[in-house]
């Protein structure tokens, strides 16, 4: 019996893997021990969960049990392996676990999972020395069952030589992802070796069938798979030690060959260069197609040839075929003029193209590329019409666009996105909304000039921005700084507008109170033409002047809020510091020229006192 394990982390995978009834001829699950869920998935969640509180990554330890072909154990003799193996690998006793059961071909194994966390101290069981326990339980239920003992390179008394290493359970399951088994690269990369002379003969093999040669980090060579993947040349030639191979590729610069990570690099360029070819053959051909079938719509539209036949036209269609074999139908001359087929070509050459029609998903920043991109007639146009929409163009540093492959290769790994720039490409960064977040500006957002915000091919659109002064473009890192710093310049300005506006306002309405004047009326008789005062008309004038006032600056600021940015809570308390000033002052002038105008009134008494009684004064 052959026994793996490992500690493992991953949900989405092993729940596939185990339940995949398509690569097994059965899939069963046999037991589920110390768990509430009632299946595979759950119960790896459940585990996940109960590992929640505390540092452990690898949160459950799967292991395979294979015996041979010819064995079959019963359910007695499945426990008592994994007892064994529970005790070798000093699982806790009754630790929660899920056993299931694959069959293919006749053969049937078992993978059991056993949860890592000790929910009594909330700690997780050590798992080191994966190969030598598996190893120990592996011969110890051989021999307590009675089972064919497979050869290992840990046992001490075999015979014959040691058996050949396995791959590391990482480089299968990399193999399973990309269909290269690393088996079959090593039998492949084992027979270049033995046909070639010497070492260039060897590397030119290795081109031929899709490797790649290139200076390990580790080790003094690696190659590159069809995939990408990276592998150890020693460890993929048989029989062949690291020394007898240095001996061997001698005479081969290995400074002079590519590193690992650029040889990664140039791989995916090619890879995606050869898929964006393929998609834009694909493209092509299929716009082919749609135009020879909309040009035969057309042509059936205009002769008429799949109109619903009448009676009439099937009894001249019977006629036509009962007098064939006498007398077949003949062709007419052709009667119009080449001259006019030249005319009809030369129309259709010159019929301007269609206007380009945005896409109804396209919405926010990338709309307004796509609308400054189509209506602008040169790369300067664009970036001038970019600018009034707030929109900055930047070219990729190199070291952005290695940072960029190295985030997106990541990114790939965990099940994310992250986009990809090409050195020196142009892009568009977006100057962010004039809003805070955690007293922080939103950061610019970055948009890739390509088919979804502008509608063309990437070579049209290098083409079409050939004409820039690429030396006044900074980098995606500087360019966000420099748009970042006009967005500040920005909600400052808007501040200091929004308080001049406000001044202008408490101005206006000190002037408006000082205007105020107390109404007069002239009374018939003997009085004609002497004003007479009423005393409750200076108050109400004022109290009704000074509540339109008011509800006018109530309006305004209501309004000129709308265009206000949101704050951080330091400048809202600033801010409200010197709104109180401004109030505080504009009400001292309020009662300055509300005293100004009751000073006003008694002089106007007085005067007309003094004109009722003349001989009063003398």
């Amino acid at each position: 019996m052959i026994v793996n394990g490992a500690s493992r982390r991953s949900v989405a995978f092993w729940s596939r893997h185990l339940a995949n009834d398509k690569k097994n001829d059965r899939a069963e699950l046999k037991e589920i021990r110390g768990l509430a869920a009632t299946s595979l998935k759950d119960a790896l969640l459940e585990m996940q969960e109960d590992a929640r509180h505390t540092r452990c990554q690898n949160f459950f330890y799967q292991a395979n049990f294979n015996p041979c072909a010819h064995e079959h154990l019963t359910e007695d003799q499945w426990e008592r392996a994994f007892d064994i193996f529970e005790k070798h690998r000093g699982i806790p006793e009754g630790t929660a676990r899920v056993v299931y059961e694959h069959e293919k071909e006749g053969r049937v194994h078992r993978h059991v999972i056993w949860s890592r966390i000790d929910l009594e101290t909330m700690k997780a069981w050590p798992d080191r020395l994966d190969a030598k326990v598996c190893h120990a339980a592996s011969r110890e239920i051989s021999q307590e069952l009675g089972l064919q003992r497979s050869p290992s390179p840990y046992d001490r008394d075999r015979e014959g030589p040691r058996p050949e290493r396995a791959p590391k359970p990482y480089e299968m399951f990399r193999g399973l992802r990309s269909g290269i088994d690393p088996r079959e690269v090593k039998r492949e990369v084992t027979r270049i070796f033995r046909d070639s002379a010497h070492a260039g003969d060897f590397v030119a093999g290795l081109r031929e069938h899709g490797y790649q040669l290139v200076r390990g980090d580790k080790r003094d060579f690696c190659i590159l798979d069809p995939a990408g993947d990276v592998h150890s040349l020693a460890r993929r030639i048989d029989g062949v030690k690291a020394k007898d191979l240095r001996e061997f590729m001698r005479g081969i610069d290995r400074e002079a060959l590519p590193g690992v990570e650029k040889a990664r690099m140039r791989f995916l360029e090619s890879n995606l260069a050869a898929r964006r070819a393929d998609l834009a053959t694909v493209a092509h051909e299929i716009a082919w197609e749609e135009k020879l079938a909309r040009a035969a719509i057309e042509k059936e539209k205009i002769e008429g040839r799949f109109k619903e036949p009448t009676p009439r036209d099937i009894r001249e269609r019977d006629r036509r075929e009962k007098d064939w074999p006498l007398k077949p139908p003949q062709s007419g001359p052709v009667r119009t003029s080449p001259h006019y087929h030249f005319d009809d070509v030369a129309r259709e050459t010159a019929r301007p193209e269609p206007e380009p029609v945005m896409p109804a998903n396209l919405k926010g920043d990338a709309a307004r590329i796509w609308q400054a991109y189509h209506t602008s007639d040169n790369a300067r146009a664009f970036a001038a019409a970019l600018r009034e929409e707030g929109i900055s163009l930047a070219a990729v540093t190199k070291e952005e666009a290695d940072r960029s492959y190295r985030l997106s290769a990541f990114a790939r790994e965990t099940g994310r996105f992250a986009p990809r720039y090409r050195e020196g490409e142009i892009v568009a960064v977006v100057e962010p909304s004039l809003t805070y977040r955690d007293g922080r500006l939103a950061e610019p957002r970055v948009y890739q000039l390509n088919r979804r915000t502008t509608g063309e091919e990437r070579a049209k659109i290098a083409t079409y921005l050939k004409s820039l002064d690429r030396t006044r473009l900074r980098g995606i890192e500087a360019t966000k700084e420099n748009v970042k710093a006009r967005a500040e310049e920005r909600i400052v300005e808007v501040q200091a507008f929004r308080d001049l506006l406000r001044d202008a306002r408490s101005t206006e309405r000190m002037k408006k109170a000082g205007d105020i004047r107390v109404r007069t009326r002239t009374m018939g008789g003997g009085t004609r033409g002497r004003p007479i005062l009423g005393r409750a008309v200076p108050s109400i004038g004022l109290g009704v002047a000074t509540g339109v006032l008011k509800s006018a600056d109530k309006i305004a600021d209501a309004f000129s809020s709308l265009f206000d940015p949101i704050l951080t809570p330091a400048q809202k308390l600033e801010g409200r510091i010197a709104q109180a000033e401004r109030d505080e002052k504009a009400q001292q002038q309020l009662d300055s020229s509300k005293y100004a105008a009751e000073q006003s009134v008694e002089r106007r008494r007085d005067e007309e006192q003094r004109h009722r009684d003349p001989g009063r004064e003398r």
